[in-house]
């Protein structure tokens, strides 16, 4: 029953609130059907549910299509594209200025769009108060942040699942750029205060990050994103985004200058591969490294209770010393252990979280990251397919089509028949530059699509390399930072402790023995803590 009244939940909210429509308008139909149990899904079979959608988006106006699965099949081929004018490289081509370098080739490509943060340096999101939100028709019950972006001062209430469309939606519009990462959506224990408080981190992390890169820190969504505050004009926003798609060919990719390095070589392949086996290890390692960490955390975590617990009885040790009025100042000596013991668990919790939130979650991001940048590498290997399958169709069927030596069936231009007819005949290189043009273009921009993923992703791992030397040496300075204003504090509380030990009465000063004999008292002191020990 739960699952499926959280399938018509996502139903509902992908296609009337995703798509921008009024909830309350919505809800009216469902009680007008149904009257007051309208608004219990249990009182709608997911058919109906479809029809009453239908029927609420036909008379609203929704241009798109229901996500029905019908609507949802589509075939992917990357060979079909909507005109075959795309296949013009020279349409796309740039001149490029003659350098002391390898002379590189340049595609026109989609300008970046600009925004109100395109000029401003030093834009600061912080994410906050975590508020458990009620569900209703539309979803469950789920936890919605505060997202502050200084110094604009704008503030807006976000849920997790608006940071993943986002990212989902950024990694179709900039598919050239490695998206920073979020932490996985965790349905289970929604609601625990630690986990609310690891995605807090990791959506400062996100945002952040999507703000210092050069690219995507011009784009709209981005602005909207964190500027829009009506919860109804948000999703308004998103229904229009909702149209985005993946570019298709090298002129859909967007860069800030509206111009994109095609070239390919035999040197940049070999780099590629070199940034794909560089990520996989370092992804490996570090996902071996926060492992250790968790482990490490959870031993740390297990002494920090034993010194809780070992506080705890070093306590009433000492009451039962002040107990029977124990003149061998044992009673002070049994709360300045049980003082230690709890400073130093104290102390151990500290680390515990110092160390998770700087180094292991730090490095769990970088290690993600990584990732990101194998998924593009994904993306780079996919267009490298194509292009190598294509030319290699091309380059056989040019193969046989010159072992024919029918030129009606070269796609020649006139004047290439009527004067390089003996050229074309006997030269397969020359022929090979001439024949088949309308497939030779096409096949070009195949390799210029290549060509701009495969520059991309060396421009990204480079930035990337850049801003990690800066971000490491950031965050070991923060940890050591806390780290050391950790101990220090614990150092200040042991001096403390020392202070009082040199404050106590001599041992021989006491009047503990009289003639010999112990006193009854001391006998039933001894007796009551031998018992209190044996017991534990």
């Amino acid at each position: 029953m739960e699952d499926d009244l959280a399938e018509k939940q996502a139903f509902l909210r992908e296609n009337i609130l995703e798509k921008g429509f009024d909830a309350e308008d919505f809800m009216k139909l469902l009680q007008t059907k149904k009257g007051d149990i309208g608004l219990d899904l249990a009182s709608w079979t997911m058919d109906e549910l479809r029809e009453a959608v239908k029927e609420f988006t036909k008379e609203n106006g929704d241009e798109q299509n229901m996500d029905t699965p019908e609507n949802m099949e589509k075939i992917e081929n990357d060979d079909n594209t909507p005109n075959d004018e795309i296949y013009d490289l020279d349409k796309f081509s740039k001149d490029h200025p003659e350098g002391s370098g390898p002379k590189e080739e340049y595609g026109k490509c989609a300008i970046s769009e600009f925004s109100d943060f395109s000029n401003k340096a030093n834009i600061i999101v912080k994410v906050s108060n975590p508020e458990k939100v009620a569900g209703g028709i539309f979803s469950k019950s789920f936890i919605s942040y505060t997202v502050e972006t200084q110094p604009f001062g704008f503030s807006t209430k976000k849920r997790y699942s608006d940071f993943l469309w986002l990212r989902k939606t950024l990694s179709l519009m900039y598919s050239n750029c490695v998206i920073p990462p979020l932490c996985k959506k965790n349905y289970v224990d929604r609601f625990n205060e630690t986990l609310i408080n690891k995605r807090m981190r990791s959506i400062e992390k996100f945002l952040n990050g999507l703000l210092i890169h050069p690219l995507i820190k011009n784009s709209q969504i981005l602005f909207d994103f964190l500027s829009v505050q009506n919860e109804a004009d948000f999703y308004k926003k998103k229904k229009k985004y909702g149209k985005i798609t993946a570019p298709t060919h090298v002129g859909e990719i967007k860069t800030l200058e509206g111009d994109i390095k095609i070239s390919v070589s035999k040197e940049k392949e070999i780099t590629l591969k070199t940034i794909e086996d560089n990520c996989a290890a370092n992804e490996e390692i570090l996902q071996k490294i926060t492992k250790a960490y968790k482990a490490l955390l959870i031993i740390m975590s297990q002494a920090s209770d034993k010194m809780k617990e070992l506080s705890i009885l070093w306590k009433q040790v000492n009451e039962k010393s002040i107990k029977y009025n124990d003149y061998f100042n044992t009673a002070k000596t049994y709360d300045i252990l049980g003082k230690m013991m709890s400073t130093w668990a104290e102390t151990e919790g500290q680390q515990i979280d110092i160390l998770n939130v700087y180094v292991r979650e730090y490095f769990r991001y970088i290690k993600n990251e990584y990732h990101s940048m194998n998924d593009m590498a994904q993306v780079v290997e996919a267009r490298k397919s194509i292009y190598k399958k294509a030319l290699e169709k091309l380059d056989n069927t040019k193969e046989n089509l010159f072992k024919q030596q029918d030129l009606t069936q070269w796609g020649l231009s006139q004047n290439d028949l009527d004067n390089n007819k003996m050229a074309l005949l006997k030269n397969k290189e020359f022929a090979f530059s001439k024949m088949l043009p309308k497939d030779t273009k096409r096949v070009n921009m195949f390799k210029a699509f290549y060509g701009g993923y495969l520059n991309s992703i060396i421009g990204e791992y480079e930035r990337l390399k850049s801003l990690n030397s800066k971000r490491h040496k950031d965050a070991l300075n923060v940890f050591i930072k806390k780290l050391t204003d950790c101990m220090t504090n614990y150092h200040v509380s042991l001096a403390d402790r020392l202070m009082e030990f040199r404050e106590m009465k001599d041992f021989d000063s006491a009047p503990m023995y009289q003639n010999n004999i112990i006193s009854e008292q001391h006998k039933n002191v001894s007796n009551e803590v031998k018992d209190f020990f044996d017991e534990k």
